[in-house]
Parts: structure tokens; C-alpha cells; sequence
């Protein structure tokens, strides 16, 4: 059994939304499979249309399916070996590390709806959609700036916009990354001989890929 120290995690919220241009990609096999090659470009920004060009030519959003979360194009039928497969327009959301955090808990399942009938010695449930929730603690007072760059990113700011957000969970540093599309809500705490801190809770939402595939969580490869 693997172990790793819960220290070497890390936990990253989305940075501003930076435009894509012929942004290259990697065949991951089968030539089905093709998956944006920098690693910190992968994070899509669903309000921005990706368009994907095969060899030259823009290929229909019918053809293939996208995950936002690990910019991963899957296409319907094999490409040509030969065929460069590029994003040539789009955005990405640039992750940040929030170097506050610590203590993060996720829960993950189903919701099941119940398929019992009439004649059955047993309830029976099905699957029906994926869910995911969770919390992190972090120890500031939600005004700290996330983003080293140009642009401006707090927690507070996250928190009064009420909008979908995106979380990026990677526990021990080790193995696949866990992001995650959700909404959050916070609980600020102090105590008389501690520091401030808070509690940021959060539950998944939805978004689409471009011919409306559900896309709520994924594990997505750290390279």
C-alpha cells in the first residue's frame, strides 16, 4: 500500500482566463485520443468555445466530445497519424495554489433512485447522476490575493459573486488531480488565542461539454 504525507497536498482555485492560440496537442493512442500538451493550459473556460482544427481543417463539435476540466479531445473515429491536432482558439483558466489551505474532505457517489417494484423481494436502486462535495479549511481572512500576476483573486471575491467556481484537489501530491466544477459557501472563524481562519465549503454543479455531455468532476493526469 502506497503512503504519502497529507502535507504534499495541494489545493488550487481558477487564476483569469487567458485566450488559446494553436495550441498543440498529444496523441495519447489510438490516434482517438488527443489531449492539450502543456499541462497548465488544460483547464478550459466553458463560457469561451473551444475550436479544435484536425490537419488544417476545423473539425465539426459533433465529431468529437471535450473535457474542460483536463482539455482532452475525444473523437468519434481515429484520426490520421499524420494530422497535427491543435486548439486554435479557446481559453484557459491559469490554476492557482492556495498556500492557506489545509484540512480538505470530499465525498463522491451517486444519487440513487429507487427502481423497486411491485413483486420484488428487495429495493432496488439505480445510479442516476454523479455528486461530489466537500470542505477545506484555510487559515487567513479571505481577502489574501491568489494570483501572483496581473490580475486579482480572493476567496472573499469568489464567495460575493456567487458563481460556479472550479476546485483542484491533489491529494499528497502524488497520483491523479481531482477537479471539480462547484459552488461554494464560507464560514468564517476566530478564536481568542488562535488565528483567523475560515471553512469553504463546496458541492458540484454542472457544465458541458460542446454537444452537451455531462461534465461534473474529473480525475485528470498530473503531466
Amino acid at each position: 500500500m502506497a503512503l504519502s504525507a497529507g502535507r504534499l497536498s495541494t489545493l488550487k482555485i481558477p487564476g483569469t482566463s487567458t485566450a488559446l492560440v494553436n495550441e498543440p496537442c498529444t496523441d495519447l493512442g489510438a490516434h482517438t485520443v488527443y489531449r492539450i500538451t502543456d499541462a497548465t493550459k488544460r483547464v478550459l473556460n466553458p463560457a469561451v468555445t473551444a475550436v479544435v482544427d484536425v490537419g488544417g481543417v476545423v473539425a465539426a463539435p459533433s465529431t468529437f466530445t471535450l473535457d474542460l476540466l483536463d482539455g482532452r479531445i475525444t473523437f468519434l473515429v481515429a484520426q490520421s497519424p499524420v494530422s497535427a491536432v491543435r486548439v486554435v482558439s479557446g481559453a484557459f483558466l491559469p490554476m492557482l495554489t492556495v498556500l492557506t489551505a489545509k484540512n480538505c474532505d470530499i465525498d463522491i457517489g451517486y444519487e440513487a433512485g429507487d427502481a423497486t417494484v411491485y413483486g420484488d423481494t428487495a429495493k432496488r436502486q439505480v445510479p442516476l447522476i454523479k455528486k461530489l462535495s466537500g470542505s477545506y479549511e484555510v487559515v487567513e481572512d479571505l481577502l489574501t490575493d491568489h494570483d501572483s500576476g496581473a490580475g486579482s483573486v480572493t476567496l472573499s471575491g469568489l464567495l460575493e459573486t456567487d458563481a460556479e467556481t472550479l476546485v483542484e484537489f491533489w491529494p499528497g501530491g502524488v497520483g491523479n488531480k481531482l477537479r471539480a466544477w462547484v459552488h461554494i459557501s464560507g464560514k468564517q472563524k476566530t478564536e481568542e488565542t488562535g488565528l483567523v481562519g475560515a471553512t469553504i465549503s463546496f458541492e458540484a454543479s454542472t457544465q458541458y461539454d460542446p454537444i452537451g455531455r455531462r461534465t461534473v468532476f474529473s480525475w485528470c493526469s498530473p503531466t
